[in-house]
């Protein structure tokens, strides 16, 4: 495969998305194996947007129980605590579903290219 290719991909890679490369997944990069770690970034991804799942679910809990007490209580302090919570369940919703379908396709794209690239290779 075209290094140059490969060095432009990983420079792109990396201005849009905010993963931090690990020492093995840079070990990976540097002795080109770049299949294993288009594979890791995938599922670092995937494990990172179930690992905010009950920080998003404890948002969403608290804003009802939040906007609740506000119709029960007619506390303004409660309809914005309710207001933010659910605010921030929407906001964490939109940029970890974002992160992960970008970081997928952008890696399933590199894996076509990449066999793309090797059955071209292989073919002459």
């Amino acid at each position: 495969m075209n290094q140059q290719f490969v060095n432009n991909f990983f420079e792109e890679y990396q201005k849009n998305h905010l993963n931090l490369f690990l020492y093995e997944e840079k070990q990976l990069l540097n002795n080109g194996n770049y299949k294993a770690f288009a594979e890791r970034q995938v599922e670092k991804a995937k494990k990172t947007s179930l690992a905010l799942s009950p920080a998003m679910l404890f948002a969403f809990i608290l804003g009802i129980i939040n906007l609740i007490e506000y119709g029960q209580t007619q506390s303004w302090l409660m309809l914005i605590y309710g207001l933010v919570c659910l605010i921030f369940l929407l906001l964490v919703s939109l940029f970890v579903t974002k992160e992960y379908f970008s970081i997928k396709a952008s890696m399933r794209t590199f894996l076509l290219k990449l066999d793309a690239s090797t059955n071209k290779e292989s073919a002459t």
